[in-house]
């Protein structure tokens, strides 16, 4: 009996609970049926044997992917699902329809694991995340709009009709360190939607033909309400895949600390001068917390500096050169 012959026999005057339960033991049964449902089914994804879910106030529910969704979602990072790694959990209704509808389909949760790569990886992660979005993305010439020839490698894709040819890019990112005169205060910052307690340096885009000590300079008064003075570079970059590729360049600079901070709320929750001993304790916390485990999830505590970003991020390292006083 074909899936769409059971549905009909199912939904004549059976509850939608005998209705879920003919149904998942069909699907248990039939292995061909059950294939046949997966493109038309609903998903739950683990990562690392953890649940995606959403939380709203104190509410947490699993988040329902369909196919189309979760295999392009999972494509932008080079991840495919298939079910020979998902299995059937319970029938759902279809994600776009109405609540009234009556029917069903499959529910598969699908588990993916991540490995952490070695240090001495010879490609880095973040070339082969730039190269794999550049290939997902471009796929049309943005002058004449036909079909691109990639090159194997994903390193350029060139129009098959006007032949321009187009290369990966970075968009240029200044992250900067600032202290005040007596260089023992630095202002660290906290974005919006960063986990509670974590607190980084400025950092901005640049934009058309500025210059990226300009970038800094106005970056700083954008999102903290200083002027910047003695601005210098530091010869410390690093690329940053997500969510888009760019390139980070380290910048160092002085503000004056008696100046009143005025946030740019669109941005940050927070910015404050923080002493050298506060920093060191958030420091030492850091290393000895890589993962940060121990971050709070008290909405009372989020402003308080208890991390910085982690060792691997330039910030990090801006953060730690300023600490040991080697910038």
């Amino acid at each position: 009996m074909g899936p769409g012959r059971l549905v009909k026999l199912c939904r004549r005057g059976a509850s939608s609970y005998v209705e879920s339960v003919r149904l998942l033991d069909h699907w248990q049964l039939h292995d061909d049926a059950l294939s046949g449902e997966f493109p038309r089914g609903a998903f739950v994804l683990m990562v690392d044997k953890r649940p995606l879910v959403k939380k709203t106030g104190s509410d947490v529910q699993l988040v329902m992917h369909s196919f189309r969704d979760l295999r392009n979602n999972l494509s932008k990072y080079g991840l495919n699902f298939s079910i020979e790694n998902s299995c059937l959990v319970d029938t759902v209704q279809p994600l776009n329809l109405d609540e009234n509808s009556g029917l069903q389909v499959a529910l598969f949760g699908t588990s993916l694991e991540t490995v952490t790569p070695p240090e001495d990886l010879p490609v880095p992660p973040d070339e082969m995340h730039t190269l794999s979005q550049f290939n997902l993305t471009y796929k049309r010439c943005p002058k004449c709009c036909t079909n691109l020839k990639k090159r194997i490698s994903k390193s350029a894709a060139e129009c098959t009709y006007c032949r321009k040819v187009y290369y990966p890019a970075y968009s240029p990112v200044s992250i900067c360190l600032v202290s005040d005169p007596s260089n023992e205060h630095a202002l660290l910052v906290r974005h919006r939607g960063s986990a509670n307690g974590v607190y980084t340096c400025v950092a901005g885009f640049a934009t058309t033909g500025e210059p990226l000590h300009e970038t800094c300079r106005r970056e700083i008064a954008e999102e903290v309400g200083l002027e910047a003075t003695d601005i210098k570079q530091l010869g410390l970059s690093q690329p940053w895949p997500m969510p888009d590729s760019s390139l980070m360049i380290g910048f160092r600079a002085t503000a004056d600390r008696s100046e009143k901070i005025t946030v740019a709320l669109d941005e940050l929750e927070s910015a404050e001068w923080y002493t050298r001993d506060e920093i060191m304790q958030a420091y030492q916390r850091t290393i000895e917390d890589p993962f940060l485990k121990g971050l709070t999830k008290d909405p009372d505590s989020r402003q308080i500096l208890r991390y910085i970003p982690p060792a691997g991020a330039i910030a990090h390292t801006l953060i730690k050169k300023w600490l040991f006083k080697e910038i």
